[in-house]
């Protein structure tokens, strides 16, 4: 009986050493990373400079803080010019109080100069950054990101909280397809598909952003071409990348040439694009696309003498010619967004060229819409 004790006592002594030694090795963390000791830079625009030079602007928000206590918030955004994103980061690491963090950076601006050069040359920083983040969302802003950052004054909301929510409701409502750092260096690299970038400029009357489309790349570098809003929503649609709402307002041809009696507007329900390209050699790819939407008509003002059948024809006919604008772009830019050069790869690699891909503007483009108009109601249907 009194060995069992003894083993118990042991035992309990046992325990309490192993508690206190949790304790000691498990009081806190080691590497610790205070925010009072960093600035959080939000927001990131590269521009070109003089002599082959970048300029990089951070955009920092500010909580100034006092006996009285805690003042209004506002943005420092603090420019360096340098010969790569690192240094020009260490330059302005030199100029603020705290440690330069971009961990939490949400966007990166491109300037229109400075994109269309080498983009990839510009984040190759934030893969050997375990810090940064490769869900930061990539703009080119039609001017300068700098200025761009600097001219932003919206009230409430601090420039990166209006841009992010800028990308979100377009990205909601089907006018841009979101590309984030990972997604567009996949793309690049595997050959893909060519990103399309969301394209923005400034409004200086309202000092706000305004989208103006997609951004077309080519050969890891802005081609100078863009899709307008209107084309955008459709080339997601093709691409089958439709946002949580798709609308699109259209004017139906009449004799009565009255504009205001002959548009439709058209909420997309459901969209289906698919993709079948035929190879014979390398002169000669035709592609052909069949988009297949389910429509409801939320206004109409177009004289109501058009059967169902005729007006779902008119439309396929409108959205039809739309498709091949956006494709006639594409071979403009040299700018694979469908992914053509992916499938020709795998399926054709005697007629894909490592170094140049496929001469894009030989392809040959047949597209075919069709349209369902679910609420016929609205419309005769005789």
């Amino acid at each position: 009986m009194e060995k069992t004790e003894g083993c118990g006592c042991s035992m309990n002594g046992f325990k309490v050493f192993f508690i206190i030694i949790c304790m000691i090795v498990c009081c806190g963390c080691w590497d610790q990373y205070l925010m009072k000791d960093i600035a959080l830079v939000t927001l990131i625009g590269f521009d070109q400079a003089k002599n082959k030079k970048i300029v990089t602007t951070a955009s920092i928000p500010r909580i100034p803080t006092s006996i009285v206590g805690i003042g209004k918030a506002y943005t420092q955004h603090i420019s360096s010019i340098a010969n790569t994103p690192q240094e020009g980061r260490a330059k302005i690491d030199s100029k603020i109080s705290g440690t330069f963090e971009s961990a939490k950076a949400q966007v990166f601006l491109f300037g229109k100069e400075l994109a269309t050069s080498n983009l990839l040359h510009y984040l190759n920083f934030v893969y050997r950054n375990p810090k940064d983040s490769l869900e930061t969302k990539l703009v080119i802003i039609d001017g300068q990101a700098s200025q761009f950052l600097k001219h932003i004054k919206i009230k409430d909301e601090t420039p990166n909280e209006y841009l992010s929510r800028m990308l979100k409701n377009a990205e909601d409502n089907s006018m841009i397809v979101p590309e984030n750092i990972r997604s567009f260096h996949s793309k690049i690299l595997d050959a893909r598909q060519d990103p399309l970038i969301p394209y923005i400029k400034l409004d200086t009357s309202e000092s706000r952003g305004l989208l103006k489309g997609l951004a077309m790349i080519h050969n890891q570098s802005f081609s100078g071409y863009y899709l307008n809003v209107e084309q955008a929503k459709l080339y997601g649609l093709m691409i089958n990348r439709k946002g949580r709402v798709t609308s699109f307002t259209k004017r139906i041809p009449f004799k009565d040439k009255t504009p205001a009696k002959n548009f439709i507007t058209l909420n997309i329900k459901k969209a289906k694009s698919k993709l079948n390209i035929q190879v014979k050699n390398k002169n000669t790819i035709v592609v052909y696309l069949q988009l297949n939407m389910q429509v409801e008509i939320s206004e109409l003002t177009a004289p109501q003498s058009l059967t169902l059948k005729q007006l779902e024809n008119r439309l396929a006919h409108t959205f039809t010619g739309d498709t091949r604008e956006i494709f006639t772009k594409m071979k403009q830019a040299n700018c694979d967004g469908l992914g053509i050069g992916m499938y020709i790869k795998a399926f054709h690699p005697n007629i894909w060229n490592n170094k140049n891909g496929i001469a894009y503007s030989k392809i040959k483009f047949s597209p075919l819409v069709k349209i369902k108009i679910l609420n016929q109601n609205l419309v005769k249907n005789k």
